[in-house]
């Protein structure tokens, strides 16, 4: 069984009326809140971004709830109600016999046990590779915070490694792969955001089948129509009952 761990709550900034939303973009007519434009944060430690949410100064007024959306063939999912474990317990057919690059745990990379390797997991570039998904309970995730990052293929890749260097001031590039989730208050529904443009043209590149970032937010992206459908009913289920 997995086990629920805690977070803190998120982060919200100031509004941005919706008005201004890109067109490519749709939102849920259900999901009414406020956007905000989410700041590059300047701080990098060894050249990949630093997290840095426990020193954010913005009040966490209240929990953003779940909003639904879609980009181009993907849909996806912001929440600040639940978290990876949530998603691994309600939906575990998401990643199910398909197959992971794990590109954050806990905000670094995963360095992987003996135990990991003798099953087949394999790690390069500073990304892990799961063999076939067999059993989601124990699957590797931080457990003091999350700030975890998977993308979920249908057969093996190579994505090549992660990127160095601020994000903003590097062309994206195939086999460059930058991360998102630590990024504080990182989350696709702020589409007024430079950071969720890149975001969404690198997942161009990369296309995986879904893609889950549990840091001061859960994210959850595909363009599997009946997972997505699944995953939603599952989190709105759940905020009904919380």
């Amino acid at each position: 069984m997995v086990a629920k761990r805690q977070k803190p709550p998120p982060f919200r900034g100031g509004p941005q009326e919706v008005g201004d939303l890109l067109a490519h973009d749709t939102v849920s007519p259900l999901a009414r809140f406020p956007l905000r434009r989410l700041q590059p944060q300047p701080e990098f430690v060894g050249d990949v971004p630093y997290n840095s949410a426990k020193e954010h100064t913005m009040a966490a007024s209240e929990r953003l709830p779940t909003i639904a959306g879609s980009h181009g063939v993907y849909q996806w999912i912001t929440t600040g109600l639940h978290d990876l474990d949530t998603l691994l317990l309600a939906c575990p057919n998401v990643f199910l016999g398909k197959y992971l690059a794990v590109t954050s745990f806990d905000s670094g990379a995963l360095s992987l046990s003996d135990q990991e390797m003798s099953v087949g997991w394999r790690s390069h570039g500073g990304i892990a590779y799961s063999p076939r998904v067999q059993s989601v309970e124990k699957l590797p995730h931080g457990d003091c915070g999350g700030f975890d990052e998977w993308y979920v293929f249908q057969n093996l890749v190579d994505l090549g490694q992660v990127a160095r260097g601020n994000l903003f001031q590097t062309p994206l590039t195939s086999g460059q792969l930058h991360i998102f989730v630590n990024f504080g208050a990182f989350g696709v529904h702020d589409l007024t955001s430079d950071l969720t443009d890149r975001f969404w043209a690198q997942l161009g590149w990369v296309n995986p089948e879904s893609y889950v970032a549990d840091g001061d937010y859960l994210n959850f992206v595909s363009r599997d129509k009946h997972l997505f459908d699944a995953v939603h009913q599952a989190l709105s289920t759940a905020d009904r009952n919380s």
